[in-house]
């Protein structure tokens, strides 16, 4: 299998880039923002107001069926695009860079 690892797909899938870079944050924890801890700068916990959820209109069973079967066919259409077929990390690579 050339040393490659394939998924359920056939896709070749390589992961170490993506482990590596969480070998690399476990190893740096500095990098963590202090704010994150729930601590102000005297030690003491922060309260900080709960963001209120907004009460949604419930989806009706045919719009979520709509939803599925749009979201299989974008699907599709993305698997049998050449670009992907080719390369899909760089092509994933490529859309998240273009869209973030």
């Amino acid at each position: 299998m050339n040393g490659k690892k394939k998924d359920v797909f056939g896709v070749a899938a390589d992961l170490s880039d993506i482990q590596g870079a969480l070998e690399q944050s476990m190893e740096a924890p500095e990098l963590v923002d202090e704010a994150a801890d729930g601590m102000d700068e005297d030690g003491t916990t922060r309260k900080e107001a709960a963001p209120k959820a907004e009460k949604k209109k419930p989806v009706s069973q045919k719009a979520r069926n709509k939803e599925g079967i749009n979201e299989m066919l974008r699907m599709q259409s993305i698997m049998g695009h050449k670009a992907f077929k080719s390369n899909p990390l760089a092509t994933i690579k490529t859309h998240l860079k273009n869209t973030l």
